[in-house]
């Protein structure tokens, strides 16, 4: 049972976000306005629509890396926290944060520039 609330819960974020991956630089770099912004990442989007999954489920998976390590870091009680403010393992988890943040960006930029530039090589003039 947990595991098709699983499905039911994951399967249409990673639809959604997905077909809505190339909104933001869409948005940003061709000035688009917000609806034709979500019309445009959809339509690029859906030709390659298992590729651009497959980015989304890695940038998931890289994303869930500082929440990993802190998780395995208070199971062994690697570190000690007594409790007290800020500690060592949100520390970790911010450093790791800062790793993999920007990873995902340029992921998500690298797409947007690879099927932008496939798009303008493949469309009749």
């Amino acid at each position: 049972m947990s595991l098709v609330g699983l499905a039911l819960y994951l399967l249409p974020g990673i639809l959604i976000l997905t077909c809505l991956y190339l909104y933001l630089p869409i948005l940003l770099f061709e000035s688009a306005k917000p609806l034709s912004s979500f019309k445009l990442s959809f339509e690029r989007v859906k030709p390659h629509f298992l590729l651009v999954a497959a980015l989304v489920i890695l940038a998931m998976l890289v994303n869930s890396i500082p929440m990993m390590v802190h998780y395995v870091v208070g199971y062994f009680n690697v570190v000690p926290n007594d409790g007290q403010g800020f500690g060592i393992q949100e520390s970790i988890n911010v450093v790791l944060s800062g790793f993999t943040i920007p990873f995902i960006n340029a992921l998500v930029l690298t797409t947007y520039f690879h099927l932008k530039q496939y798009y303008a090589t493949t469309e009749p003039h």
